[in-house]
């Protein structure tokens, strides 16, 4: 894993909510285990905005 994707699955913890779809959308182009990881620990999000972005996501992922 490289520095910038440390950086965006550190977003993921943000309380931006913005800030975080983006960080999730942008780790859709990455299949490395730490960024699928970060995802999968979100599905639990109290935001129903960031468990639909997550699940749409990791769909993506599979689909590719």
């Amino acid at each position: 894993m490289d520095e910038s994707e440390k950086r965006i699955i550190e977003l993921l913890q943000t309380e931006d909510t913005d800030a975080r779809l983006r960080a999730i959308h942008t780790l859709r182009n990455t299949r490395s285990p730490e960024a699928i990881q970060a995802l999968i620990a979100l599905l639990d999000d109290a935001n129903s905005n960031i468990r639909t972005a997550v699940t749409f996501t990791l769909g993506k992922m599979s689909d590719e």
